[in-house]
């Protein structure tokens, strides 16, 4: 059944983080309108073992759990064939965001004209700061083209039609999968409407992130390039190219140790 919103959240090995999630958005004021899709990557026994609980107990939420470790772009893929809507937005299991503030999403898009993207704004945390981050979404082609996005995955809602053109996640790189994705469709339209005040907050905890990962950054990196040489500036290319060649993942991992 065709809903007005998908969400989709893939999880590796974080169930307790993914209850956190759903314990915020599952309400039943809002739950007619959105498809909820969660996709686990393989996780080891323990956190199976608990989403099969979280399946129990949130019977409208759709579970798939993937027969390997596949990766998050082919369970996002797989979130996206289970559901049906008018918009796609895409979580990661440890963001937040609350119920209230999906239904401001509802109701900006019910009574409102729309591009084909729309970005939300951000509270990234850390230890000891807190940063929000409100995006542009004006000539958002010549902004990825010349730098890149201000927010992450979770701040962005793609149309269906959209999400159609640009052929949904590249299940085939390692890294980057949010700045290829928005880089695609950045391509394909100009602007993005902007919800000023409905926020997602990132946690910059400790544990497994790609972020804190320099073999996947670099490839990643690589990967980029090779695909992407020809769509962006010439100073956005140089940025990554410099980066690879001083191997900056690993300069900034060792930097980060030094510290500590």
């Amino acid at each position: 059944m065709s809903k007005l919103i998908s969400i989709i959240i893939p999880t590796f090995n974080r169930s307790e983080r993914l209850s956190n999630l759903l314990a915020l958005i599952v309400s039943e004021d809002i739950i007619n309108e959105l498809n909820i899709v969660v996709v686990d990557d393989f996780s080891t026994e323990f956190h199976r073992k608990a989403l099969e609980k979280l399946k129990t107990k949130y019977p409208n939420v759709i579970f798939e759990f993937n027969k390997m470790n596949r990766g998050a772009c082919y369970s996002r893929n797989v979130g996206i064939k289970k559901a049906n809507s008018d918009w796609y937005w895409f979580f990661d299991d440890d963001d937040l965001i609350d119920a209230v503030s999906i239904n401001k999403v509802i109701t900006r898009i019910k009574s409102s004209e729309l591009e084909k993207l729309i970005f939300l704004s951000s509270i990234n945390i850390g230890s000891s700061y807190s940063e929000k981050i409100i995006p542009n979404g004006k000539a958002i082609d010549k902004q990825f083209y010349n730098t890149g996005h201000e927010v992450n995955t979770s701040c962005v809602l793609f149309s269906k039609e959209l999400l159609g053109i640009i052929q949904c996640w590249d299940e085939s790189l390692v890294a980057g999968q949010d700045t290829d994705i928005f880089l695609r469709a950045s391509m394909q339209v100009k602007n993005a409407t902007v919800f000023e005040n409905v926020f997602v907050s990132f946690i910059n905890h400790e544990g497994e992130r790609i972020t804190k990962n320099p073999w996947k950054q670099m490839k990643g990196k690589i990967q980029f390039i090779k695909k992407h040489h020809k769509n962006i500036s010439c100073k956005r290319l140089f940025y990554y190219v410099i980066t690879t060649v001083f191997f900056v993942p690993y300069l900034k991992k060792i930097f980060c140790r030094f510290l500590k």
